[in-house]
């Protein structure tokens, strides 16, 4: 259907459409022909074809609306542009922090090293506090039915473990928010590529070598690819 039940188009929001699992999900979401009044990307920055067109070629994304909201932004930058940037929105999905599934941190910006960022004030800043005023501005949109949330497997709001115990907090708010619909998700791990290697993410996602190759033979495919491409 790309209908609701009150016969309103589709239309999605995504907060953290340039991450590794954004761009997947805005890929599929396009694809599904599901959303005929279109995407919205919310995201620290601009997402580029090219890092779309590595899992389709002939993608068409004419139906995706990009806002920019800086690359340090706050709750408050959340909640001072809300409504403009979930307007008409029908469903919403937070992928923001799942880079840091894998424990690198996708927000320099904070000056957190890659060994430091289980820090508490980082995971509550991007775990909770900022899918949590995205979460609540969906919310006050009065549009959004259904709500995703990216979370992750273990998360708890009494964990010993910075990460999971903010996803956890934010999973308790989600709830306190009494969305119509809300998906959580909490995957063990999330497979793929990191960062925006358009190389690299070609060669796993086309060639299916995430799963099938061990570490070292997929290391050597991927030297031997860049070789053939530079003597082309």
């Amino acid at each position: 259907p790309t209908l609701t039940d009150d016969g309103t188009s589709m239309r999605a929001a995504v907060f953290g459409g340039t991450g590794q699992v954004g761009r997947r999900l805005i890929v599929q979401l396009l694809n599904s022909q599901v959303f005929t009044n279109g995407i919205a990307s919310i995201s620290r920055s601009r997402l580029y074809p090219l890092e779309l067109a590595i899992y389709d070629k002939e993608l068409d994304m004419r139906g995706l609306r990009q806002h920019m909201i800086g690359k340090n932004p706050t709750p408050e930058d959340l909640e001072r542009d809300g409504a403009r940037l979930v307007k008409g929105c029908t469903h919403a999905f937070c992928v923001i922090g799942a880079d840091n599934i894998k424990r690198h941190t996708a927000w320099p910006q904070y000056e957190v090293k890659e060994q430091e960022y289980d820090s508490s004030s980082t995971a509550e800043m991007v775990d909770r506090d900022l899918a949590y005023a995205f979460a609540k501005i969906c919310k006050d949109s009065g549009t959004v039915g259904h709500f995703s949330y990216l979370s992750q497997h273990g998360a708890d709001p009494c964990s010993e473990d910075a990460v999971l115990r903010a996803k956890g907090e934010c999973e308790d708010l989600l709830n306190e928010l009494s969305f119509p619909a809300v998906t959580i998700y909490q995957p063990r791990w999330i497979l793929g590529t990191w960062r925006k290697d358009p190389l690299r993410e070609m060669v796993y996602d086309k060639l299916g070598l995430g799963l099938l190759l061990p570490s070292h033979l997929k290391v050597l495919i991927l030297v031997l690819w860049q070789a053939v491409c530079l003597c082309r």
